[in-house]
């Protein structure tokens, strides 16, 4: 049996405790791959692309392998790094939110000591998920919340992030941070520690949901689609996650979400995304911003969002 060692969650672990700034990063979805490059002295982008994908290419999970395709999943890297102009280097992959197992836990109390946080978090892990596989590792962060402390914890398969760190590999590019994609999205946002939003993150098979304040990231959902469904019927299912989110927040936080920020990359009922939801839910809904400029088209300026929020 074949073991992991803790080096290999280093891309993860990263984002959380060793400065890094990044120039360059992926998203990769069932459905496309989304790359961005900065200017290399200035806050600006030089470079960006959206790819389709060929139905099948990726089969995103947590517990087995991803890549179906990987041939045609490498040549599509090849050409994207090649138009945006990356001859090797270090980069930013976001992985199918899938990949992750994630929540957002609230604690009395959280030691300063990495070990005995290492030890606390798997305490709880052990109550939430107690089957964990061998390769499972923890990535977390922290942000206090008064006198208590709030903390996202994402799980990841070393066997799974493997997959896709050799796939950028063989066209030389260097994973360097690995993260959930919708973590992103909190970089996209108004950062008002008086509130409470909801932002959320609408791909094309799931819908990621995270309830973030000046306290850190409170509450975390994740939900696929069911398949085979219409753009409308994926819609309705994700204004019922959201509306069951908003109860779920106000219920265990005693909080109200201030409002909704969304990003959703498919339209559906003649319009887009976001105005099919705005008939269904209680809330302001804004889209999320970018925080760097481009000359990218309004309408697909979304599609970027995530690696903005990691790039910027």
């Amino acid at each position: 049996m074949r073991t992991f060692g803790r080096a290999t969650f280093r891309r993860i672990e990263r984002f959380f405790t060793e400065p890094f700034n990044p120039r360059a990063g992926f998203q990769l979805s069932p459905s496309g791959l989304i790359g961005l490059v900065l200017a290399p002295k200035e806050n600006a982008v030089s470079a960006h692309l959206a790819a389709t994908l060929p139905a099948g290419t990726l089969d995103p999970s947590f517990d087995k392998p991803n890549i179906v395709a990987p041939r045609v999943l490498e040549e599509k890297i090849r050409d994207a790094a090649r138009r945006l102009g990356l001859a090797g280097g270090d980069i930013v992959l976001l992985p199918p939110e899938d990949c992750f197992k994630s929540t957002a836990l609230l604690f009395d109390e959280f030691p300063a000591a990495a070990g005995e946080r290492t030890r606390l978090l798997s305490h709880r892990l052990n109550k939430i998920m107690p089957l964990r596989p061998a390769d499972a590792r923890i990535s977390y962060d922290s942000v206090a919340d008064g006198d208590k402390a709030r903390v996202f914890l994402s799980l990841a398969r070393a066997s799974v992030l493997e997959e896709y760190e050799r796939l950028f590999a063989r066209v030389d590019l260097r994973v360097r941070t690995v993260s959930p994609p919708s973590l992103g999205l909190l970089r996209c946002v108004p950062d008002d520690p008086g509130k409470t939003v909801l932002v959320a993150a609408i791909e094309d098979d799931s819908i990621a949901l995270l309830a973030a304040s000046g306290a850190g990231v409170s509450l975390y959902r994740f939900k696929p689609f069911l398949q085979e469904t219409t753009p409308e019927a994926k819609l309705l299912q994700a204004a019922t996650e959201i509306q069951n989110t908003l109860h779920f927040l106000e219920d265990r936080e005693g909080r109200k979400a201030d409002g909704i920020f969304l990003r959703c990359l498919f339209a559906a009922g003649g319009g887009d995304g976001a105005s099919f939801l705005r008939q269904h839910l209680p809330l302001p809904l804004q889209a999320v911003s970018c925080p760097l400029t481009f000359s990218a088209a309004a309408i697909d300026k979304p599609l970027y969002a995530p690696l903005m929020g990691f790039l910027s």
